[in-house]
């Protein structure tokens, strides 16, 4: 069994603009398409893995909640999170046979804009490895 920090990654920017909990540590998103930018640095890295994506996002999609993060990386579990206006703030872990992972992020949405950031910490076989990513999305218009 492999660290399920691939699949958090990769769900991030998605997550971000797809979040489907209603709890209320949510944080509302205007639907339409959201283009998302995102950045990931770490050690392991000759330089930061940087991909845009552009999402529809409807109406029935339109909240963030940190629980999105781990629908698909069933071996992680959010164990905090905090909401203080338009940003929410989480702590996760995850762990498996590898190791344990622990992350912190936060998310803010300013209308038609919103960033965050979560930075993963691990210690596979000994060696403590790092991942940072940050994430610019905006509004760029309705879904067609």
């Amino acid at each position: 069994m492999r660290l399920p920090v691939k699949s958090l990654y990769r769900a991030l920017p998605f997550a971000l603009l797809l979040g489907t909990a209603q709890a209320a540590d949510s944080l509302k998103i205007e639907p339409g398409m959201w283009e998302t930018t995102t950045s990931t640095e770490s050690p392991m890295f000759p330089q930061p893995q940087v991909r845009t994506n552009k999402n529809c996002v409807t109406p029935d999609q339109a909240e963030f909640n940190p629980e999105r993060l781990v629908q698909e990386a069933k071996e992680c579990s959010i164990t905090d999170q905090s909401r203080d206006g338009n940003k929410i703030n989480w702590s996760m872990i995850c762990k498996t046979q590898m190791g344990e992972a622990t992350a912190t992020g936060s998310a803010e949405v300013n209308g038609n804009r919103g960033n965050g950031n979560m930075v993963m910490n691990m210690n596979l076989g000994g060696t403590p490895m790092s991942l940072t990513t940050t994430w610019e999305s905006r509004r760029v218009g309705d879904c067609s």
